[in-house]
């Protein structure tokens, strides 16, 4: 009954995210978000436990080692399910949505919205000097290649200045020439340097001022937060009548967005509300993007 609750207030609460999720191509891994309306519309509790099985399904049966809440022994992927005012908001690889379109019985209940979609990185303020050549697209194939010349490659395809912080790295025992096993093809500037960037260690991030990118950890990027304010006064209101209240959108962001970098859980990362429905973040580059 509690999951129930939870799911039919999310469907609520997330009703204003549609139009931005929709929006969304994830080039950091190259996952992408797509919105299925839910046929027919739930309505009644057994639908609305039909629906969480349906989540629950995909999670276990498709490609399970792809999600963020899977069990699976391999489970190491980034894929997230929201339920969203009749539809199920879904981000993952394009491999995992075209199993899902074409499963013969969830195809029926599952109805993809296609939506125009909207460049992510060009958009940023904090990437608006390298956002093109971010979504620049490439094929690389690096087998035990040193990060230092990854690194040169990504640049000189790319055009990009990007430099590496190399004490940084040293301080937490990540050597420069640490090796890179990487194979992607015709994916952005952004998903082949974050790819690479984990594939040697998971502490690993990148950061950008002006035209220049520099790889560097975790601990140095959240030392070297920017404040940005959004204006979401446009859609926070203070009922939940199929409209966001601002409380509730701070906590969708702190739950998806990098979850361990936030005050509530003792990152850095701040949210302050503000009096006209505005908020203001401060996190680092890669979380405000």
């Amino acid at each position: 009954m509690v999951n129930f609750r939870i799911k039919l207030l999310t469907s609520i609460l997330l009703t204003s995210m549609l139009p931005i999720s929709t929006s969304i191509d994830n080039c950091f891994a190259e996952p992408t978000t797509v919105v299925y309306k839910i046929n027919p519309a739930p309505i009644s509790p057994r639908d609305f436990m039909i629906v969480d099985s349906i989540r629950s399904y995909l999670i276990r049966k498709v490609e399970p080692g792809s999600w963020l809440d899977s069990d699976a022994d391999d489970g190491d992927g980034a894929g997230t399910i929201f339920f969203a005012n009749n539809a199920l908001v879904i981000h993952n690889e394009t491999a995992v949505h075209k199993k899902i379109q074409n499963h013969k019985s969830i195809r029926k209940k599952l109805v993809p919205v296609k939506r125009k979609s909207v460049p992510l990185l060009s958009g940023i303020e904090e990437l608006k000097d390298v956002g093109s050549q971010l979504q620049k697209k490439m094929s690389v194939k690096f087998d035990e290649e040193p990060l230092r010349n990854v690194i040169n490659t990504i640049a000189r395809e790319s055009k990009l200045d990007i430099k590496i912080d190399s004490k940084s790295l040293r301080d937490l025992g990540i050597e420069v020439n640490a090796p890179v096993n990487c194979e992607i093809k015709n994916g952005s500037t952004l998903g082949v340097l974050e790819q690479s960037l984990k594939d040697v260690d998971r502490r690993l991030t990148w950061s950008v001022k002006g035209k220049e990118m520099l790889v560097t950890t975790i601990m140095t990027a959240e030392n070297q937060l920017t404040k940005r304010t959004y204006k979401t006064s446009r859609f926070n209101v203070q009922n939940v009548d199929h409209k966001l209240t601002q409380e509730a959108l701070a906590e969708i962001i702190t739950s998806n967005v990098d979850l361990t970098s936030w005050s509530v859980l003792g990152g850095p990362g701040q949210i302050e509300l503000l009096n006209n429905g505005d908020m203001v973040i401060e996190q680092s580059t890669r979380n405000h993007a």
